[in-house]
């Protein structure tokens, strides 16, 4: 079977790179661990970068400063493009909201709703948020590394630093290898 080139980076996209994927047993709530498994958190930035360094991550000072300008950044009210897979933001936002948007409860019912979804929870409007480096993402060279997350909705998402929203999906479990609280600082 042969796809187009859109449909193919489409499937690799819808099958990597944003958060975890959803479980039978996170979805039916059999699990009940989440961000409490993942310790003591750092409340410094010395804790911040001792932590991130004990998952094998030494950050120069502007990342640093990056991450902790994550914290402040409000969202600008557009969806980021996705300039190394060739996605327009408009094309990025379609492939998002195919991949998260049946998850919520009720699912969200278009792009543009998604998109407003981000931002209110981006922006605290969705309720209190913890912030997290994403060490994965980091890795990788992702857009966005610090992600917001609501412990009680377990609802997740990233802005670049300029404020566009790269994601919003469902996340019941946080990685403890892969998150880190980040502090004030």
């Amino acid at each position: 079977m042969k796809f187009a080139p859109i449909a193919a980076l489409a499937l690799v996209i819808m099958t990597t790179a944003c958060g975890t994927s959803l479980s039978p047993t996170s979805l039916t709530g059999s699990s009940s661990k989440s961000a409490t498994a993942l310790g003591a958190d750092p409340t410094t930035k010395q804790e911040f970068i001792k932590e991130v360094a004990a998952r094998g991550l030494k950050l120069t000072d502007a990342q640093l400063a990056v991450i902790a300008a994550g914290r402040s950044v409000q969202p600008s009210g557009v969806f980021a493009e996705r300039p190394a897979h060739k996605l327009t933001a408009e094309q990025n936002l379609d492939i998002h909201f195919k991949k998260h948007g049946h998850e919520f409860k009720p699912a969200i019912s278009s792009a543009p709703e998604y998109l407003q979804h981000a931002m209110d929870l981006a922006s605290g409007k969705r309720g209190t948020l913890t912030f997290y480096f994403d060490t994965q993402s980091f890795s990788k060279g992702y857009q966005s590394n610090v992600v917001r997350w609501n412990q009680q909705t377990k609802e997740m998402t990233a802005l670049r630093p300029d404020g566009a929203v790269t994601t919003l999906y469902l996340n019941f479990k946080l990685a403890s290898k892969r998150f880190v609280v980040v502090p004030q600082f």
